[in-house]
């Protein structure tokens, strides 16, 4: 029997009560001729819940990857077990609503396109905020430079798990997700699919439900910081020229010189995500005089110490309510 849907749910030390969440909320979107591919990325306790789900339906395979590569290794060894027409990407701490899957596949059937996109809502558990991000139903076919900025600016362009994918076209390209762009591995891919020149379908319906965890570890982002960045500029760069980008749409990406990407590098040294003492960020400081010195360390300690402590989470709660107030009165009566 052939296999319509192929759906990837990488995860790595994701509790057992969201893997099932997670699972359970996928196969209310399947039917009889889909399949489930939960990849465990090498968790140092393997998720006990994996094989009882893989006992309770036939559709569910489990991977277990041999070591800790990364949330890119663990989608792209997914994707290479898939058998399905069309692929889709879950987070294992996320969930689906209900029938989202049927009108993604529907949607490009009919419009003859290679991605479908449906909408997100956000949920930040530590601020009881939400937030939900959609667009009109539109057939966008190959993107060109007004039509990726709106996906841009309607937040629904870098992710993969608000997406359908035709498998086919993915494999054609030998398009993959880069394991050295964490964290923006989400975006490369996408970009590679617009430079790929893929159709795009959009939905208005809100499919994906992305649970917002605020400090999330990212233990590689350390060592790929400016390679992911320089990989990511490319893309856009060569996005830009594909797209023939005439009216300057998007050049606010891809113009990324040394000393900027020494700067963003600096900032991103200051992340809560990315666990520097202050000895070693002083030193890697000294190494890159150009960026300043004593001065310039003392002005990032202010600044972000204000902003975790004074500024950052009220102007964010303030900032969601006031852009998502109608949609938020929409979900509480939901």
């Amino acid at each position: 029997m052939s296999v319509r849907l192929s759906v990837i749910i990488p995860g790595y030390r994701t509790p057992d009560a969201l893997w099932r969440r997670c699972v359970e909320s996928v196969l209310c979107n399947l039917g009889d001729d889909d399949e489930v591919i939960c990849v465990d990325d090498a968790s140092p306790a393997f998720p006990q819940i994996l094989d009882v789900l893989g006992r309770e339906d036939g559709r569910i395979s489990v991977v277990r990857l041999p070591e800790n590569r990364g949330q890119a290794y663990a989608r792209n060894a997914g994707l290479e077990r898939a058998r399905g027409r069309y692929a889709a990407f879950v987070d294992s701490d996320d969930e689906l609503l209900p029938g989202i899957y049927a009108k993604a596949i529907s949607a490009i059937e009919c419009d003859g396109t290679d991605i479908a996109v449906y909408g997100v809502r956000t949920v930040w558990f530590r601020d009881s905020l939400l937030r939900n991000d959609s667009q009109p139903r539109e057939r966008l076919g190959v993107l060109d430079a007004k039509s990726l900025r709106r996906l841009l600016d309607a937040r629904l362009f870098n992710y993969p798990w608000n997406k359908i994918y035709r498998k086919d076209f993915l494999d054609a390209n030998g398009i993959r997700f880069v394991e050295k762009c964490i964290p923006r591995e989400d975006e490369a891919f996408n970009l590679d699919c617009a430079i790929a020149r893929a159709a795009w379908t959009v939905l208005p319906d809100i499919g994906h439900v992305y649970y917002h965890q605020s400090g999330t570890s990212l233990s590689r982002y350390r060592r790929y910081a400016v390679e992911c960045e320089k990989i990511v500029a490319r893309r856009w760069m060569k996005c830009r020229a594909v797209l023939r980008d005439a009216d300057g749409l998007l050049s606010d990406r891809g113009n990324l010189d040394e000393a900027r990407l020494l700067r963003i590098e600096w900032e991103n040294m200051w992340r809560r995500e990315t666990p520097y003492s202050m000895l070693e960020r002083w030193r890697w400081l000294a190494a890159h005089r150009e960026l300043g010195g004593f001065f310039r360390f003392l002005g990032t300690w202010m600044f972000s110490f204000c902003r975790a402590h004074f500024y950052f989470r009220p102007v964010r709660r303030w900032h969601i309510k006031k852009t998502a107030k109608g949609r938020l009165e929409e979900m509480g009566g939901a």
